[in-house]
């Protein structure tokens, strides 16, 4: 039932690499660079086997991604072109929250099990942090739900 609230909750802040981050599952055979980019520079996730890959602006060095796991869907978000809704598959029943270039602060996170996934991302805010007279650099804080697909 909607609102019940996350079953668990876990927080990472992963370095951008050319504009993205992922949260996908390391374990199989599938990669990342498997999905498919869309054409418009403006996207914002794509998902589709073991996982999903998300953009961010051309300046930010870093996301603070939420991933919330939730046994069933949570209540429906108010739509907003910083957004998207998708489904992924994991064979393993595992993700990590991670930079795709690997870093020391990616985050392994177990899902109930293997098989089908809706994904809600919302990105929410962006924080400038660059140091006092240097060129704006931001850090990006972003929402992941992600739910069984039954």
């Amino acid at each position: 039932m909607a609102g019940q609230g996350p079953a668990e909750v876990h927080t990472a802040t992963i370095p951008v690499d050319h504009s993205q981050f992922t949260i996908f599952d390391v374990f199989g055979d599938d990669t990342y660079a498997d999905l498919d980019i869309p054409r418009d520079p403006a996207w914002l996730v794509t998902a589709g086997r073991s996982g999903a890959l998300f953009h961010t602006s051309d300046r930010a060095l870093s996301a603070e991604v939420t991933l919330e796991v939730w046994a069933d869907a949570p209540e429906t978000q108010t739509a907003t072109a910083d957004a998207a809704d998708h489904v992924f598959h994991t064979a393993n029943g595992r993700v990590m929250i991670a930079c795709i270039t690997a870093s020391p602060s990616d985050q392994n996170v177990a899902l109930p099990g293997p098989g089908d996934y809706h994904l809600r991302a919302r990105r929410l805010t962006s924080r400038n942090i660059a140091e006092e007279g240097d060129p704006d650099f931001f850090q990006e804080v972003w929402q992941v739900q992600i739910w069984p697909r039954t």
